[in-house]
This record gives C-alpha cells, structure tokens and sequence, in this order.
C-alpha cells in the first residue's frame, strides 16, 4: 500500500531546479522516499488515535517532499561531479550588430563585472554568534587578504555592514574573478519572446552550437541553477561556499491554501566552491543565479581569459570583447526572426560556415499567439 502511494505521487515528475527540466523520478529517490514513509508510519501507529488522525493526513504531502527532497539532492550530486545532462546543442542570441563583429564564428567571453546581472557571485556572509562584529570584520579581513589578495580596509566593512545589512563578499569574489574568467552564456531554448527581444533584439540571429565542441572550448561547462537564496559562507565553520535550495512548489502551495510556513522547507544542500586563492573553483559561484532569471535556462561555459582573443573592440560600457574562437562544424543551426531581415540571415551564415554548409539547418521563427514557433528552414 505504501509503496502505491510513492509509484502514484511519482508519476507526476519533478520539475528539477538543477537541471532546469522536468523529468522523472529515479528508482533510488522512491525507494529512499518509500523508506522515509515506512518508518513515518511505524512511528504514528504508536501515537494516541487523536494525535494519529491529523498527521495520518498530511502523509500525502510529506510524501511528495521526500520525494522532492532526495531526487533534488541526486541531481545536486550529479551537477558537483559535472555529470548533470545537457542538450547536444546550445543557443545563443545575437543582435544584427554583432553579425560579423565577433560572432557567430566566435563567443564573447565576457568578463564578471560586465555581465548584466549585478548580482552575480552573490554570496550571503554567516555571521557567528560566538564573536562580535568588531572580530567578525576582522576575520573576513584576514580570509579576503590570505586567499584574494586584496587588502580591505575596516572602515570600509564596518561602511558595507552598515549600508547592506551584510559585508557583500560578492563584490570581493568579483574583483578577484573578474580578470581571470571569462563567461559564455548560452541557451537550451531558441523560442524565448523575451531573450529574442533582450539578446537578439527581434533583428538579429539564433545560433545553435555543437555542446560537444564548446565543451572543449573551456574550464567548464555546466547548467545555471537558479535559487530564492543566495550561497552561504560561514568563515568560523570551513571554507565552503554552500546552496541550499527551498522547495518552491510546497512553499507555493501552502501560500494558495493561506498556510504559513515556518522556515524555508529544504530540498539539497550543495557545496559549490572552496573560498581559497584557486580561482577556477571558486568561480563555481558563476553557476548560481537568483530564480527571477530562470527563463532563459542557461548553460555557461567558463573560459580562462587568458586563452581568448581580443578583437580590439569595446562594448557600450567599455568592457574589452574577448572571444573564442570555434570550428566551423560546430555551428549546427541559425535561425531568424520575424524581423530578421533575408540579407542579415544570409551574412550570419556566411560568416559562420563560409562555402562549407555541410550538415548546417538555416531556419526561421515568428511571434504568434505571444508565443514563438518554428516556421520551417532549409538543411544544407
């Protein structure tokens, strides 16, 4: 009977906040969640009947927590070990100014402080009871100066802690990363209305790229997992970086049945990074966004700034466009807009594949219904 309940929860999915895709239950996550249920169970049956009854029905939504809870700590462990599933091919949006300038036979390696997100590394600092906030400070001083490099002033925490409420570490992690790594965002969805709009700007081009190439490109190449909380770090405890992600739908669901929740119901709890002077695991933290930017289901590529080429140019903000440079074959598909113009479709592709079109697919998408859909293409 139990273990109908599980097969019967289970049967719905599980919309994974790691991968950004909805998928199945593992066998291993309805046998840990058949377990939970198991003992749950023994230990009501020795509770009064009056105490029993009320728990007995809530079994159904503690169910689907567990259930929940183990498989979003699976897909944790899996994206740590850089085993978590990508597509074979990944999008980028590419406004028509851009055609020829960088792209698409390249990917701009942009650098941390001119990413458009301003709340990227952001890291919540645990403070600890145990010392007062003069020692606290004195503390991170120590830890920012021994694994960054960077020597912070007092009066300029005690200013931070005062203004923010926090003494933004972020800004910290992004002065030390922003010289050394470089970001390549791209996409698994090539229909999204608001990235067309934002990133191609309704003229411009979506260009499909072979996972497998890029993969080879860089440092590494991983999904963003979007999360309500930012990563903790407690100085006192270890010098870990660590996520714990919420379970969303059951917060969702007690706030429509006007529950109030107590505490953040937990699904996993992630190490990302080591804070620590090797730069190329602490910019894990790059692969953590807030939960307000998960419609464009990002895949980054992290590349050593190093190994990129300057093209000599500028963006709007100054920042210098560094790019890598692909294989022809590893641009499998360009699509264009509604207001794509033919001659701006025709240049993209010419840039990307020259004479060789072998195996590449040249498509259009249109905006119908507020929706974006394919509208037919031609492979070559």
């Amino acid at each position: 009977m139990m273990n109908d309940l599980v097969e019967a929860l289970a049967k719905q999915g599980f919309y994974c906040q790691i991968e950004g895709r909805h998928h199945p239950y593992s066998e291993q996550a309805k046998l840990r969640t058949l377990a939970n249920l198991t003992a749950t169970t023994i230990q009501l049956s020795t509770w009064s009947e009056e105490s029993r009854k009320p728990a007995m029905s809530r079994l159904g939504d503690m169910t689907v927590h567990w259930l929940r809870m183990h498989q979003s700590q699976e897909c944790a462990d899996r994206s740590v070990e850089g085993k978590a599933s990508i597509p074979d091919i990944l999008y980028k949006y590419i406004p028509r100014e851009l055609i020829g300038v960088g792209a698409p036979d390249s990917l701009r390696a942009t650098q941390l402080l001119a990413l458009n997100d301003d709340m990227e590394c952001n890291i919540t600092t645990m403070p600890d009871r145990a010392l007062d906030a003069s020692h606290f400070r004195a503390l991170i001083r120590s830890k920012v100066k021994r694994c960054l490099g960077i020597a912070v002033p007092e009066d300029e925490l005690l200013r931070r802690s005062r203004r923010y409420g926090d003494l933004r570490l972020s800004t910290f992690i992004q002065e030390y990363l922003n010289p050394r790594v470089g970001v390549v965002s791209l996409t698994v969805d090539r229909l999204v209305p608001t990235m067309w709009a934002h990133y191609a700007r309704n003229t411009g081009v979506v260009v499909g790229y072979e996972t497998e190439a890029l993969a080879k490109l860089g440092l590494e190449l991983r999904s963003v997992t979007y999360s309500e909380l930012a990563p903790s770090y407690e100085p006192t405890k270890d010098g870990v970086i660590r996520l714990l992600l919420i379970d969303r739908e059951h917060m969702e669901r007690d706030a429509r049945a006007g529950k109030t929740t107590k505490g953040y119901p937990i699904l996993s709890n992630v190490d990302l990074a080591e804070f620590c002077s090797n730069w190329k695991s602490l910019s894990r933290v790059l692969f953590v966004k807030g939960a307000s930017w998960e419609y464009e289901r990002e895949v980054r590529l992290l590349v050593d700034l190093q190994q990129t080429r300057d093209i000599g140019k500028t963006d709007a903000n100054d920042w210098p466009i560094k790019v890598v440079d692909l294989p022809p074959e590893a641009i499998r598909e360009i699509y264009g807009g509604s207001n794509t113009r033919d001659a701006d479709l025709a240049r993209a592709v010419e840039v990307a594949r020259g004479e060789n079109k072998k195996g590449l697919f040249v498509g259009h998408v249109s905006s119908h219904g507020f929706r974006i859909q394919n509208t037919g293409g031609t492979r070559h």
